[in-house]
């Protein structure tokens, strides 16, 4: 109920994810055993690829809304299960992604979805079949769910001359909704380009472009993926609608965006791949074209999943709303009990949502808490705000701990737009409220350039199409379990401002000045689709009062004045009680009015009873209104398109004959709808009443009434205890549908309206329907005291207060006060010992070294360095640093940054694990001609503010600026002459700093290799830095090195250091060994890095000796090889909330960075060096030069080839 409610009379089905398959664990380092949780999990993509992957152990929950959708993944997985080896993964594809299947593949999934029906007709026969080890389900409801799409898998039953039946029916249908949605005008629509698959080309990216579309159409054309065109054709063939891609809900269609594609790795497919490359998956080196490649794929992930799936993989299975499972568990995780939580499963229906007893009761072994939790792009649907409410304190408390969120649609002009309204407010202020942090905001990196591509691409779209950002959230390092720092200090009313200009963007909508503009600049999706309400906002502030150190009430009470003497909204006075109720009934903050039982009026009826009858009446009761089935004609008799998803709210408001100025509503739009028939039991108007709604599952398809339920302050209701007037209605918002609805049910928009004393219409009980308590809001379940003793020394305690500049309400400062407690310290401060301040490792470290003993002192955010202060209270026995917040992540220093955590665990912060290197797929470099997409992808590191920079030196920057534009520079050499594309080829590289002591770090790389995960490359290298120590024992060797050539890096100071900093992150991502208890890291006074100055040690010596695979082309290697370590080195990409992000009109790589590669022997428009049916490629015919592999790439590279054509013709012809 925290998310706004809609009549869903139509709704899209997501049989097959939308963006590529990502490894789930890659932020966990290889001793961490992965708790997963996947909300909105989608199809079984990402469970196969992390399965794949990495070997450790997972156990991963999975929710979806849609039970049909994890019926299907069941079904797949025990098709993979059931195949004694890979000859079946191609029929296994076939049932899982095709719209149509031949007679052989229908009849072998209807025979396992039989299968699987008999199998679930329990909990108890479900543990015990042969699957019930592997894969487990939540609750009873699930199962049931499961259950009955399997049963309707079987519903059809085909003859062997025509498909018919309604599998048949659903997908011609989807067809159609399709087509009139993309073609309205009954056009062609092969004149315009689907670019959603290019996400999964990537990092070949535009080389794909003609290709995905022409699958996607052919896809929806034909309903498979073969791309011959007989075999692809129906016509002339029996096959069969397939029921895995029919929802069993009636108002679902087939997301007119589906496409097998999109969910793979296509690169493989384009890229040149070295002959050595995946010897565990030989097909994808034998058979060309991207369909080929998706299904090696696919088959390399069910190999791995059937060999390691009794064991060492755990899947257990959830169907229903994300944000109620997500409160449930945080029920679980505070309280111990998950039955205390209260709330339903899904926003259509009334049943209760009750985990399983055996596996989420006090005693039970599921996890109710998470390193590791993925969301997909829900946030589209319910809101970032809901979303990290419910699922933040599910997130473990180590550094390791990662929450992904997605976004798809596009809600703003840019990335950087989306700072300030993402979480409706500035976002490292809220965040941080909310015990969070966004890491790739703070560290301005990405792992990918999917941004930097989509901008190119939206662009050439004219700002059309999605537009996808990927953002990783952890647990700021005060957080963690080691750390002396646990909750923030705010002054009262400068966080009471915080949380009223968060209200104020919530609410916007209801801001006519905010709507007018909203208008103006095209942002009609914050008008139409409210993702928020007055509850959502009390579930706010109930996780912010578990993670702030205030006067709770007195900030409350700020805030509510702020609230009630806002003029901006027309309507916010008649949503007053609603947030009131929630914030009492959330246990945030109760008003007068609501801490005392109401006082009844007497009932002036006489025998009849009525409100004012009720003994000890709650101060907030339920209200459920039943709306008959006629009303809701309005919805159901008419094309669902045209009626849409309308926002739906309940009122309460004065009687029809009240005066103007007695006259009174109020507004509830946190409310639960169901279909069913209603029971009751108890005394009508009495704390015994109970009601008891039997769900229709038929919903708005069924012939049952509509029961709408919310929460009412008693109060409101004894005003008029029967005259009163309730109606269920629709939120007016700016939508294609308004027109639809006003000129049916008039300004007022009310579906239907009673009054309190129509007791066939109106029920009243102390609780909602099916339910014995009030929801609940746990929020964080390790909240505690404002200070944490150091847990080693017991020297000092820490706390950390925020400053907030007035004008814009965002953190400007951190105060932290250190309280020495050691008696000794206590004695050397006041005898005047100095007392010195050092930053860390990172920009969030401190030590402050107080006679000789130092103290650490972590920030939840990263800081600026230098404006830290000390100030040192020697009698008080206190010492405070006062540091400055940056106003601009991107003139951080941070980019990689590895901490130590957990057991004394080297742990890299923001760097992709890469927990099986060696199956990465190695690229043949040998073969330019098909390489030349790298240089498109490595340039894509340099923001459009970089790019500007670097063409004009002279222009204002920082030194942090240049020096992270120099980095990215050496990094662009690296790739760019290991490959040959620029210059002549080297494998050992120096970084060479010619004014500060030479050569400093020598790195021999081994291959080039694609980073499927994050859609980029990795460049595999032995990384060996030069030491004072060092040196004296391989001079002779390096003087050897020397002759095979090594390709000099020219690096400055600064960059030195940078490059220092971020080695040890290039070497944990890729470690197969494991630290040893003397790891020179775990030293006291060690950080990571060991040191950042020259000749000093930068790496421990725990993995020295472990190299790349395979052979070296440089012999002389072996005889250092005992001093070197692998590190896996990728490109450092901005990250689009941050920096400005080139989108193809910005200054471009300049020459000198890149000398063009002359044209080679593969296709001009996508390299391939074979047509797309394995012939020869073709000749331009007006040149003799130009080759292609097909028409449709003729046409795309027409207006680049053009110019350059005509001069070859010339040539050709005057020779």
């Amino acid at each position: 109920m925290l998310t706004s409610a809609f009549a869903k009379l139509f709704t899209h089905f997501y049989p097959i994810g939308n963006t590529p398959a990502v490894c789930l664990t890659q932020c966990l380092p290889p001793e961490k055993q992965a708790k997963i949780l996947l909300l909105g999990c989608g199809d079984a993509r990402n469970i196969l690829f992390t399965a794949f992957s990495d070997d450790r152990h997972l156990d991963i929950t999975c929710c979806d809304v849609e039970g049909s959708v994890l019926a299907r993944n069941i079904l797949l997985f025990s098709l993979i299960l059931d195949s004694p080896n890979d000859i079946w993964n191609g029929v296994n594809w076939n049932i899982y992604y095709h719209m149509y299947l031949d007679r052989a593949c229908y009849d072998r999934l209807q025979e396992q979805a039989k299968k699987l029906h008999g199998l679930s007709a329990s909990m108890d026969t479900w543990r015990g079949s042969e699957y019930g080890t592997l894969i487990s389900f939540c609750d009873g409801g699930t199962l049931a769910r499961v259950h009955e799409v399997w049963g309707f898998y079987t519903l059809d039953k085909p003859d062997e001359e025509q498909s018919t039946g309604h599998f048949e029916t659903a997908m011609k249908t989807a067809i159609q909704r399709r087509n009139e949605r993309l073609d309205p005008n009954g056009q062609d629509d092969q004149l315009s380009f689907c670019m959603t698959g290019l996400r999964s080309a990537n990092p070949v990216g535009v080389a794909a472009l003609v290709e995905t579309d022409t699958l996607h159409k052919n896809f929806w054309k034909h309903g498979t993926t073969d791309t011959d065109s007989k075999a692809a054709s129906r016509a002339g063939n029996i096959m069969y609608a397939n029921p895995m891609l029919v929802s069993p809900d009636a108002a679902a269609t087939l997301h007119y965006g589906t496409d097998p594609c999109l969910g793979f790795h296509i690169s493989t497919a384009y890229a040149p791949l070295a002959d050595s490359s995946l010897p565990q998956r030989p097909g994808m080196l034998k058979k060309p074209g991207v369909v080929a490649s998706m299904q090696a794929e696919f088959s390399a992930w069910s190999d791995s999943f059937r060999q390691r799936a009794l064991g060492s993989l755990t899947l257990r299975m959830f169907a229903g709303d994300a944000i109620a499972f997500s409160h449930v568990l945080q029920c679980r995780h505070a309280t111990g009990r998950a039955d205390l939580a209260h709330w339903y499963r899904t926003r259509q229906e009334m049943e209760p949502l009750a985990l399983d007893k055996d596996d989420y009761g006090p005693a039970g072994s599921a996890p109710h808490s998470f390193n590791v939790i993925d969301t997909s792009n829900l946030i589209d649907h319910v809101g970032a705000l809901n979303l990290l409410v419910a699922t933040g304190p599910l997130l473990e408390n180590d550094v390791s701990s990662s929450l992904y969120t997605e976004t798809l649609a596009k809600r703003a002009q840019s990335h950087r737009d989306l700072v300030d309204r993402l979480l409706c407010g500035h976002l490292p202020t809220i965040s941080l409220l909310l015990g969070l942090v966004p890491v790739e905001y703070w560290t301005n990196t990405s792992a990918g350039c999917d941004s930097q591509q989509e901008s190119i691409l939206d662009k050439i779209k004219s700002g059309s199409g999605q537009s996808f950002a990927r953002t990783t959230w952890k647990r700021p390092l005060t957080h963690l379990p080691s750390s002396p720092i646990q909750l923030i200090g705010f002054d009262e009313g400068a966080l009471a401002k915080i949380l009223f200009r968060v209200y104020l963007q919530m609410f916007e909508s209801e801001d006519p000045s905010k709507l007018f503009s909203s208008l103006i600049l095209g942002r009609t999706w914050m008008l139409s689709l409210p993702l928020h309400h007055r509850a959502s906002f009390a579930a706010l502030l109930r996780v912010v009062k578990s993670r702030v150190n205030v006067d709770w009430d007195m900030a409350m009470a700020i805030l509510l004045h702020h609230i009630a003497n806002n003029r901006r909204f027309l309507m916010g006075g008649h949503y007053m009680q609603e947030l009131c109720i929630y914030m009492h009934v959330l246990g945030v903050y109760s008003i007068d009015l609501l801490k005392k039982l109401p006082n009844p009026f007497p009932n002036p009826y006489g025998l009849n009873r009525d409100l004012s009858s009720w003994a000890s009446m709650p101060a907030v009761v339920s209200v459920t209104l039943k709306v008959p089935r006629e009303k809701l004609r309005l919805f159901t008799d008419n094309d669902s398109l045209l009626v849409g998803t309308p926002p739906v709210h309940c009122l309460v408001q004065s009687s029809l004959g009240a005066s103007y100025r007695k006259a009174w509503q109020q507004v509830f739009a946190a409310v639960q709808m169901g279909f069913g028939q209603l029971s009751q039991s108890g005394s009508s108007y009495s704390n015994s009443c109970q009601l008891h709604i039997a769900t229709n599952r038929l919903g708005w398809q069924g012939d049952s009434p509509l029961f709408v339920s919310f929460l009412v302050p008693s109060c409101v209701l004894l005003l008029e205890p029967q005259t009163a007037r309730v109606a269920f209605g629709i939120r007016s918002t700016i939508s294609i549908a308004l027109e639809y609805y006003t000129e049916r049910l008039g300004l007022d928009l009310n579906v239907f309206e009673t009054t309190l004393a129509d007791a066939e219409h109106v029920y009243i009980s102390k609780y909602l329907p099916n339910q014995t308590g009030t929801m609940a809001v746990t929020g964080f379940a390790d909240s505690g005291d404002d200070s944490r003793p150091d847990d080693l020394s017991q020297r000092f305690t820490t706390a950390v207060k925020a400053s907030v500049d007035a004008g814009t309400g965002r953190i400007s400062s951190f105060t932290a006060h250190l309280d020495i407690t050691a008696d000794t310290l206590k004695s050397a401060l006041k005898d005047g010992c100095p007392v010195q301040t050092v930053p860390g490792s990172s920009n969030m470290e401190f030590t402050v070294t107080v006679g000789g003993l130092p103290l650490r002192v972590t920030f939840p955010t990263p800081v600026v360095e230098s404006s830290c202060r000390t100030r040192i209270a020697r009698k008080s026995s206190y010492i405070e640093l006062v540091v400055q917040t940056p106003t601009n992540p991107a003139l951080l220093p941070l980019a990689y940054p590895t901490y130590i955590h957990d057991g004394n665990l080297p742990t890299s912060w923001n760097m992709p694990y890469l927990a099986k290197m060696h199956t990465l797929p190695a690229l043949d470099v040998s073969k330019r001609n098909r390489l030349q997409w790298l240089f498109h992808h490595t340039s894509m590191m340099f923001s459009a503010r970089e790019r500007r920079l670097h063409a004009n030196p002279s222009m204002p920057s920082t030194q942090i600026e240049r020096t992270r534009l120099n980095f990215k520079e050496s990094l662009l050499s690296l790739f760019m002459t290991f490959t040959g594309l620029k210059g002549q080829k080297h494998h050992i590289f120096g970084l060479n700093n010619e004014t500060g002591g030479g050569v400093q770090i020598l790195l021999f790389a081994s291959s080039l290799r694609l980073d499927l995960a994050n859609r980029t490359v990795v460049l595999d290298v032995a990384a060996l830095p030069l030491t004072h120590a060092l040196m004296p024992k391989i001079r002779l060797t390096l003087q050897r090195l020397t002759h095979h050539g090594i390709c000099s890096i020219r690096v400055d100071d600064a960059e030195m250091r940078l490059w220092r900093r971020v080695l040890p992150a290039y070497v944990e991502r890729c470690r197969t060994w494991s630290h040893r208890p003397g790891c020179e890291y775990l030293a006291a006074g060690a950080g990571i890095p060991l040191s950042v100055e020259d000749g000093q040690p930068v790496l421990c010596a725990c993995g020295n000796g472990i190299l790349p695979p395979g052979e070296f082309q440089i012999p002389e290697l072996k005889y250092v090889a005992k001093y070197a370590v692998r590190a896996a080195i990728s490109p450092l990409f901005p990250c689009s909330l941050v920096d400005e992000v080139y989108d193809g009109a910005s200054m471009p790589v300049p020459s000198d960075l890149w000398t063009e590669a002359s044209e080679g022997d593969g296709c001009l428009a996508c390299n391939r060096d074979r047509a797309r049916d394995g012939t020869k490629l073709r000749t331009c015919a007006k040149c003799r030069k130009a080759r292609y592999c097909s028409r449709a790439c003729q046409r795309a590279h027409l207006k680049a080839h053009k110019s350059q054509c005509a001069v070859d013709a010339a040539a050709a012809g005057s020779g």
